[in-house]
């Protein structure tokens, strides 16, 4: 008796793969369609008229191409903002916790690797240009319109495009290997990497694009509060600090996951009803 077994035509798997590709860069160019329309036309706008104006220009296209892209594949693909999703406070209340545990670990992880010796001082963040804004200014544009647009384009459009040609895995590597390389630096980029990695991870396991959004803009929110207020810099840092951050980290994320297996049984219980 012959064992059949169902394998991959590798041609089948190449053809998947240069789909979703093609459909990477279609997302890529709305996007781009939509951060241009917004940058000149606020250019236009506030040139000469705010200092800073070009900073504020390009917040606003940001916001643009995120609000095009949702709209776009929102009708064309029908991809759900939501699937069963986290809808009650502790769950939301969890997704806060992480976001701002992660963000703290991650930046003072982040303090300790010589970034400038192994890639030169360009391999810096940039902090004059990026906290150059009044400190409501960048809580506005950290906190709201850089993640609605970012999680808009790399989990809302490419992290789903990777998904039709990739492992879950594998999509969510790739969509945060993108979203890292989109930073422009060393340490901002291997930074990204990771929380693209964990905002792909709540978007599959809560199936709300929201609770991304909501996790990268507190973790924008907290890091731009110590950098503003140098006592939660140090409180945050010091031993004991760190530790209550593990614990609060550790329980977002147990939170999380106890919120997904909760929704896996409420889902599986209204298909047997």
């Amino acid at each position: 008796m012959e064992n059949h077994k169902n394998k991959t035509d590798p041609a089948d798997a190449i053809f998947k793969l240069f789909l979703c590709f093609m459909k990477i860069v279609l997302v890529l160019l709305t996007f781009i369609a939509g951060y241009l329309i917004f940058n000149m036309g606020s250019s236009f706008l506030l040139e000469g008229r705010i200092q800073g104006s070009a900073l504020y220009s390009h917040s606003l296209g940001l916001l643009g191409g995120g609000l095009v892209t949702l709209l776009v594949l929102g009708r064309q693909e029908k991809i759900p903002l939501e699937r069963k999703g986290i809808k009650t406070l502790p769950g939301i209340l969890c997704v806060v916790l992480f976001g701002i545990g992660t963000a703290l670990i991650g930046n003072f992880l982040m303090s300790l690797i010589p970034f400038e010796a192994i890639g030169g001082q360009e391999a810096l963040q940039n902090n004059e240009v990026m906290y150059a804004p009044p400190f409501v200014a960048r809580l506005v544009m950290y906190g709201i319109i850089a993640p609605l647009a970012e999680e808009s384009l790399f989990r809302y459009g490419i992290y789903h495009r990777c998904k039709e040609g990739l492992t879950v895995w594998g999509a969510l590597i790739l969509s945060s290997l993108l979203f890292g390389i989109y930073h422009g630096n060393l340490q901002q980029g291997v930074y990204a990497f990771f929380m693209g990695i964990l905002m792909a991870g709540i978007m599959e396991l809560t199936g709300n694009f929201w609770m991304p959004v909501l996790f990268h803009g507190i973790a924008n929110v907290t890091v731009n509060l110590c950098f503003e207020f140098e006592i939660l810099s140090k409180l945050a840092f010091s031993g004991p600090g760190l530790g209550l951050l593990g614990i609060v980290t550790i329980l977002g994320g147990i939170g999380i996951l106890y919120f997904y297996l909760f929704s896996q049984k409420e889902n599986k219980c209204s298909k047997k009803d």
